[in-house]
């Protein structure tokens, strides 16, 4: 028996029936797991946190590690598994001076390499993702660039709605 899939008015899969005589049959699947066990490749992951606690800092620390050949550990502690891997990076709250400080600094720091072939940085001040043609010039470089992670630092800065509405946070 196949899974099953059920599809709304709008032709969108509502509800899919999973097969679990097959599931139960064969092996386990492996986790396609890039850093055990925070984060799986094909997944959606949020890092959140109060202003100002280091989230752009942590994240930049993430891509240079993702990005890297051979690629480094997150942190200095975590291995990456994998890789290396192509990231676009949507900033849409730092200018160009302080990304070349971070840049900067984090390379220094940490003995990472930038590497251009493989990390995609676009400023993006301004944006709103709610308007057809910004998310269709995002949409065309995410086609272009074909990365292997996307980063949108900050996320609330890239729609106008309520974070704090599971309805609006749903229809985005």
């Amino acid at each position: 028996m196949q899974n099953m899939h059920f599809y709304g008015g709008d032709g969108v899969t509502k509800l899919t029936l999973l097969d679990l005589e097959s599931i139960m049959a064969a092996p386990a699947p492996e986790i396609p797991w890039v850093i055990k066990p925070w984060l799986v490749k094909g997944d959606v992951t949020v890092l959140g946190g109060e202003p100002k606690v280091g989230k752009s800092w942590t994240l930049l620390d993430l891509v240079l590690s993702l990005t890297g050949d051979p690629p480094r550990k997150f942190l200095g502690v975590l291995p990456i598994l994998g890789g290396p891997y192509k990231v676009l990076y949507l900033d849409a709250e730092n200018n160009d001076t302080i990304i070349s400080v971070r840049l900067k600094k984090l390379t220094h720091g940490t003995g990472a390499i930038v590497a251009p072939d493989r990390l995609t940085y676009a400023t993006c001040r301004g944006i709103n993702l709610e308007i057809p043609a910004q998310l269709r010039e995002v949409a065309e470089l995410i086609e272009r660039v074909k990365p292997d992670f996307l980063v949108l630092d900050s996320f609330i800065r890239f729609h106008r709605k309520d974070e704090n509405s599971n309805t609006e946070m749903s229809a985005l």
